[in-house]
C-alpha cells in the first residue's frame, strides 16, 4: 500500500500551494499575493475530473530540513508536474488556516498525508467553502509568496 499515517499537521507548521500565475496578484511584476480563486474547489470535469474537488492539494513545508530557501526549494521540486517560471508558491501558515474557518463557524482539517511518491503530500480538507472563505484564506494566510523563477 502507498499510503501512509495520516497525521494533523501542527498551528505553528506551514502548507505551501502552488499558485499560477493568473491566481497571483502583482505589483510593477512583483508577486505581492494572490486571488482568492487559489482557494475554490474545481468542480467536475469527466473525464479528467469526474468528482468535485473536497480538498486543497499543497506541500508539509516542515517535512523539509534547511533555511527557508532550501525548504521552498525541496517544495518546488515535489510538484508532481513543471511549473512555469511565472507560476508562484505561497506558504501559508496552518493555525492563521484553521482560524479563518472557525472565524464563519466552519472547520478545516491541514493534514500531512505522505506516500511513496510524495513523502510532503499535504492537503487543507475544509468542511465547506464560500466565497467569503476563499477571500478571508488568500487575504490572511499568506505569510511568504515567491515566483517560480525565484525559487
Amino acid at each position: 500500500m502507498n499510503q501512509m499515517a495520516v497525521s494533523n499537521i501542527p498551528d505553528d507548521h506551514h502548507v505551501v500551494r502552488f499558485a499560477k500565475k493568473r491566481q497571483t496578484i502583482r505589483e510593477n511584476g512583483v508577486v505581492v499575493g494572490v486571488y482568492p480563486e487559489l482557494f475554490v474547489l474545481r468542480p467536475a470535469n469527466p473525464p479528467i475530473r469526474p468528482n468535485p474537488e473536497k480538498y486543497f492539494s499543497c506541500n508539509y513545508y516542515e517535512h523539509f530540513a534547511g533555511s527557508p530557501q532550501k525548504r521552498m526549494q525541496s517544495c518546488c521540486a515535489a510538484l508532481t508536474f513543471a511549473p512555469k517560471p511565472q507560476d508562484a508558491l505561497a506558504r501559508l501558515h496552518v493555525g492563521r488556516i484553521k482560524d479563518v474557518f472557525k472565524s464563519l463557524k466552519s472547520v478545516a482539517r491541514v493534514t500531512h498525508e505522505p506516500s511513496k511518491h510524495s513523502p510532503s503530500y499535504a492537503a487543507i480538507r475544509p468542511q465547506a467553502m464560500t466565497a467569503k472563505l476563499s477571500a478571508m484564506l488568500a487575504s490572511t494566510t499568506v505569510v511568504e509568496l515567491v515566483e517560480i523563477a525565484n525559487v
